[in-house]
């Protein structure tokens, strides 16, 4: 062989080998066949897509009408199938099409539809994942087998996001897409529902043990921090769980539901998971009763909504306090005494879309109160949802409202919840210096309970801290020592919210800190009535 021709072929493998680099690293399935409609050629991707090793799929054909390649020298797009060389099922694959000649011949360059994979871990969409559990569920049938579908949800993702960078927060989706996908069989699935959320179809179980070997693995990759880019990243995961066909026998069903108990599972623990079951069930079926009212109450302008009140107190003199505030809240009558809680109501709305409405009912509300009791100067703290404190028309509602009732803005404490005002900090600061130019005070809600931005504290200078003091007493200590801290450096009035024990309120009274304090420990909700009465008695509490 000549140096000439040496070279050349040393060139050609270096295309070739440089060829197989560009084409394994794009993440994107890819194919590569004949005329004859024969596989020559798969990336990892494509392999991954089906599932099985690049060899098993080599020289296998596709099934496609060969009459139509013959036909077609431009781009097309066509559903085609092939036989999974391990399973021997048939898999129905989506594909964009792009003819080119090579050597004379007719070559064809196959990529999965852009519309069917998710372009940032290259999972299958959700559409195919429910094509998939609907099969799953016909051969679950016939062969007398359980599947099960698992709800997973990134825990404090946009904490992380918003902390080490979104370029991070993709290669943590990147990461997790993987681990979860290396500790599946051949014969599940997994897609990415969108955001930190993924779908997993746990096919052909014998048994319902096998679901929990399953769970123990994904949470066992969980348990230490993470390493990207030389940082090391706390993740933890909640994850709901539903069986077919226990819990279900369509699609949907099992979807919703082990959605459902995966924020069940959220809200008890990071990094765990929780099984639909029949207790679960009773309660969705209360939830959607509830839902199914509440949309007839919201119809007939909240007809059985009403405004009650809890006192704040304050002001001590001689182991006495007097009413300084009231904290406005919502009830709302399902039956006959049958009274449902706020919190249940505001979660619902919020799932609804109506959560702005029905805080406006509540502002409309507390104004006529006002108007039809002039002589009363207690402040109403009033709870301003996520929903409606980032809503454009928030500020001119409220500031219209006022001026039509005549009312002054110093009568209104606007307590906004801590998780809230860290989705959009910059957000944040813009509306909260806006009210505080109008003259409304502002009382930072369920402080310390998550991240806390020092800096946007000091910025805008809340009137009040409200702090949860409902805990145990080896947690109060610390808390104290924030309060201690927070009144140094800020000056801002303490809330000590949900006191309950006799205990923790002695212990609340060493502190020089705390301004106020609130809970059942000093009053029950009270109706409209009711605080009248007690206001013109001037109650005090007395300890």
């Amino acid at each position: 062989m000549t140096n000439y021709h040496k070279e050349e072929y040393s060139l050609i493998t270096f295309t070739k080998e440089l060829l197989d680099r560009i084409l394994q690293s794009i993440d994107i399935p890819i194919v590569l066949f004949d005329q004859n409609a024969r596989i020559i050629y798969v990336n990892e991707r494509f392999y991954r897509y089906v599932k099985t090793t690049p060899e098993s799929l080599l020289n296998q054909k596709i099934d496609i009408n060969s009459s139509r390649l013959k036909e077609e020298l431009f781009f097309f797009s066509l559903n085609v199938k092939i036989i999974h060389p391990e399973t021997k099922q048939e898999l129905e694959i989506p594909l964009n099409i792009s003819p080119f000649e090579y050597n004379n011949q007719i070559l064809y360059l196959g990529t999965i539809h852009d519309g069917y994979y998710d372009s940032l871990t290259g999972l299958p969409n959700v559409p195919i994942f429910e094509f998939n559990v609907e099969k799953a569920i016909a051969s679950a049938k016939r062969r007398n087998k359980i599947l099960a579908i698992l709800f997973i949800d990134v825990d404090n993702f946009k904490f992380i996001n918003d902390t080490y960078g979104h370029l991070i927060g993709d290669k943590i989706i990147q990461m997790v897409s993987k681990i979860l996908e290396s500790t599946l069989r051949i014969d599940d699935f997994i897609t990415r529902k969108g955001g930190d959320e993924f779908i997993i179809l746990l096919n052909d179980l014998a048994r319902k043990e096998d679901i929990n070997y399953v769970l123990d693995k994904i949470i066992e990759h969980f348990e230490k921090p993470i390493e990207i880019e030389n940082q090391k990243i706390p993740l933890t995961l909640s994850i709901g769980i539903s069986i077919f066909p226990d819990d279900g026998d369509t699609v949907k069903d099992l979807i919703q539901k082990a959605d459902y108990v995966m924020y069940k599972s959220k809200k008890n623990n990071r990094n765990s998971y929780t099984f639909y079951s029949q207790e679960i069930e009773n309660d969705l079926k209360f939830k959607h009763k509830i839902e199914k009212k509440l949309l007839q109450d919201y119809k007939n302008n909240f007809k059985d909504f009403e405004i009650v009140f809890q006192p704040i107190f304050g002001n001590l003199q001689q182991n006495k306090f007097s009413i300084e505030a009231l904290e406005v809240l919502l009830r709302w009558k399902l039956e006959a005494n049958n009274y449902i809680d706020t919190n249940l109501i505001l979660d619902i709305a919020k799932n609804k879309a109506i959560i702005f409405d029905i805080e406006k009912y509540v502002l409309l509300k507390v104004a006529e109160f006002y108007k039809n009791n002039l002589y009363l100067k207690v402040p109403m703290h009033l709870n301003i949802s996520s929903r409606m404190f980032y809503d454009i028309s928030f500020i001119p509602y409220l500031t219209n409202l006022i001026e039509e009732y005549n009312l002054s803005p110093k009568m209104f404490v606007l307590e906004i919840q801590e998780s809230t005002i860290n989705k959009n900090l910059a957000s944040s600061a813009e509306i909260l210096q806006h009210l505080k130019e109008l003259k409304f005070s502002i009382c930072i809600d369920e402080f310390a309970s998550g991240t806390t931005n020092l800096s946007l504290l000091y910025r805008i200078k809340p009137d009040y801290l409200k702090i949860n003091f409902n805990v145990k007493e080896d947690e109060l200590k610390v808390l104290l020592e924030i309060i201690d801290s927070l009144y140094f450096v800020f000056k801002t009035k303490i809330i000590a919210n949900k006191i309950e024990d006799q205990n923790i309120f002695k212990k609340l009274m060493d502190s020089k800190r705390i301004s106020y304090f609130q809970g059942f420990h000093f009053s029950k909700v009270l109706n409209t009535k009711e605080i009248i009465t007690y206001l013109d008695k001037g109650w005090l509490y007395e300890f």
